[in-house]
């Protein structure tokens, strides 16, 4: 701050002020804590603009030098639900595990492609390898995994614990699948949450049901919208966390499935996940709560919630049943 030129270029009275703010940053930033950064307690900022390559350098070299390695994860194992008993999965391990956390349709519009991103947890994976495919209990041969930079893609041969690679998806896989060398496993942490609001889609052209259909299974199979369907009326009702959802949903609608038409507000306030502690309670529950029962797109029970007084009324009346906030059915409405 002392050279000639930064003096003649700023001036006195925006150098002054120059040296004011560093100083007050000097004073209230803390030094970089790695235990706080990797705790999610400290958060690093850097300024600088991509436009103008600003900057851009030092946020690669802290990501490269600070970001963790692979941690170890739980899983659960058989039976799969709440109760189940669960192990930690190191990354060291020697035999390959992973686990399904996206899936992008229409990467590639001109093949109409469906990708799903896997995560290696553990082991080594081999292009061509032969992978267990937890959930419906079949080996699944991997011949053109995917690799991405940025737009670009290519064949990975190998990948070991924290790389992401791609599998050609042709419906067969879900969010959360895990794939094993064998080993009945079942990775936890990728609920869908309890959305807020909620949405019908009118179509401006009915000849097109079949797209939407598509389209709206398409998007939730990604997790991009929550799909549910009503008990007994099969109508169709969207579920979102925020209003951007819907508009990521009409726009890629419209974009990759050429299938317009108009969003109206739906009266449901929230969604719990049901389980029932016998048949008894459940047929008691969908023969008072018929209206406002829901299936996702697992095909698993819910409860649409039309205020917190009808919530609360639910609760009290069908003690033997189970209200969760999320798909996990690891966080229980109290």
């Amino acid at each position: 701050l002392n050279s000639p030129e930064v003096k003649a270029y700023l001036g006195p009275q925006l150098l002054e002020k120059l040296e004011s703010d560093l100083e007050m940053i000097e004073s209230m930033m803390p030094e970089f804590n790695e235990e706080e950064f990797l705790a999610g307690i400290q958060t690093p900022v850097y300024f600088g603009s991509a436009l103008y390559t600003f900057g851009v350098q030092e946020v690669l070299d802290f990501l490269s030098e600070n970001s963790p390695g692979p941690i170890a994860r739980q899983a659960l194992l058989p039976p799969f639900d709440s109760s189940a008993p669960s192990r930690i999965v190191e990354p060291c391990e020697a035999k390959f595990t992973g686990f399904v956390f996206k899936i992008q349709a229409n990467m590639d519009k001109r093949h109409r492609d469906r990708v799903a991103f896997l995560r290696v947890c553990s082991g080594i994976f081999n292009r061509n390898q032969k992978i267990f495919h937890c959930r419906s209990g079949k080996e699944v041969k991997i011949t053109a995994p995917l690799i991405f930079q940025a737009q670009d893609r290519d064949i990975a041969e190998i990948a070991l614990p924290g790389d992401i690679i791609g599998l050609h998806d042709t419906g067969k896989y879900q969010i959360g699948d895990t794939f094993s060398e064998g080993e009945m496993l079942k990775y936890t942490g990728i609920p869908s949450f309890a959305p807020e609001i909620f949405a019908k889609v009118f179509l401006k052209d009915p000849m097109k049901a079949k797209q939407l259909e598509k389209g709206l299974t398409q998007l939730s199979e990604e997790g991009t919208v929550q799909l549910f369907v009503r008990h007994g009326t099969q109508e169709k009702i969207l579920g979102a966390v925020g209003q951007l959802q819907f508009e990521v949903v009409k726009y890629r609608l419209e974009d990759e499935y050429n299938v317009r038409g108009d969003y109206q507000p739906y009266s449901f306030t929230a969604i719990r996940w049901m389980k029932f502690k016998n048949e008894k309670a459940q047929a008691q529950f969908f023969e008072s709560q018929g209206n406002n029962i829901l299936y996702d797109i697992k095909n698993r029970v819910c409860f649409g919630v039309r205020s917190e007084w009808d919530l609360k009324l639910a609760m009290e009346k069908n003690p033997d049943a189970e209200f969760f906030n999320n798909s996990d059915y690891q966080s229980k409405h109290h």
